[in-house]
């Protein structure tokens, strides 16, 4: 295994509590730097899988780390026992499971890694870091510097962790911790003065509220004069087709949002109402603190919300039109 490099961040007085012989100051260790380039909303890492040189995509979304069935067969990676399903937003596929002898990112190579076999994570791209990699810590996403830090937080208690706004406001809200059963970073948010529950997906290139969140949230309205905004896909069969709207109030924590658009998906059923994209990571500097359940963030500045009309080569659904229904 690769030696792992150690560095300390001071977090400052702010972060550390009350003065005092017997507390020890609040520090995270860095466990491992994912070096980020975006390819549009998609962030991009490099990795080695049996020392090939490949791209994967940073999903926060997604339960499992992913390689595509074409690398996986070019690698002669070995089958593993697996069974069940695995769940996109287009649907769900029966689960392929294939062992790495080894895997490098980060600084830190890993022996005998497990992969689901998938696609429809981007075009180029080999495979995905998914949750089972990024659980080894808290996750500090910086697309805008260019890194994804894992790190492991020392004598830190309560304190607020987002070290990188010390003296300036930071916003935070509880978050579901990442493990074994709650497979993602989710959280409340507000829509027009009502809760919806969010998912935080790094992996998805735009926000996104699920078409019977929007309904359910007296969106229905809005979507019938809605015109189409193409079609979106991702793990799993299925297109899907979305919409923009209008919306009057997003908030998340203290941050508000006023007068905005929001893309609505038919997306495949799950226990979330949105997910929060690349598009609001690019905006923002988050935290997730798994040792806390928090999620600690800062506005970076630029749109929130990716509302380009992208559609996709893919053909549209035969069924008839969700927003009219």
């Amino acid at each position: 295994m690769a030696r792992l490099r150690k560095v300390w961040w001071a977090l400052g007085l702010a972060l550390i509590g009350p003065a005092g012989p017997a507390r020890a100051a609040c520090t995270l260790e860095l466990k491992a730097e994912l070096a980020v380039s975006m390819r549009g909303t998609e962030p991009v890492t490099p990795v080695k899988v049996n020392g090939a040189d490949l791209d994967f995509l940073i999903d926060s979304g997604a339960f499992f780390s992913l390689i595509s069935p074409a690398k996986s067969a070019e690698l002669h990676l070995k089958p593993a026992y697996a069974r069940g399903d695995i769940l996109g937003i287009g649907g769900s596929k029966a689960l392929e499971v294939v062992d790495a002898d080894s895997f490098s990112v980060g600084g830190r190579t890993l022996r005998d890694v497990q992969f689901v076999v998938a696609d429809g994570f981007g075009h180029g791209l080999a495979g995905v870091i998914g949750q089972n990699l990024l659980i080894a810590g808290d996750v500090d996403y910086d697309f805008a510097g260019g890194r994804v830090r894992i790190m492991l937080p020392n004598h830190c208690g309560d304190a607020p962790l987002a070290y990188w706004a010390v003296g300036k406001p930071f916003s935070a809200i509880t978050v579901t911790r990442v493990q074994v059963g709650t497979p993602h970073t989710a959280g409340m948010v507000s829509i027009n003065g009502r809760q919806v529950r969010a998912i935080f997906d790094t992996g998805a290139s735009s926000s996104m509220l699920r078409l019977e969140a929007a309904q359910r949230l007296g969106l229905g309205a809005a979507l019938a004069g809605a015109e189409p905004s193409g079609y979106s896909h991702g793990v799993g069969p299925r297109t899907v087709r979305t919409w923009i709207v209008p919306v009057a109030d997003f908030q998340i924590g203290d941050e508000a949002i006023k007068n905005t658009h929001l893309r609505i998906g038919d997306i495949a059923e799950g226990d979330f109402d949105m997910l929060l994209g690349a598009d609001f990571f690019i905006s923002h500097h988050l935290f997730v603190s798994n040792s806390q359940r928090k999620l600690y963030f800062t506005y970076n500045g630029g749109p929130v919300f990716d509302l380009t009309n992208r559609p996709s080569d893919a053909a549209p659904p035969k069924a008839s039109d969700p927003a009219h229904n």
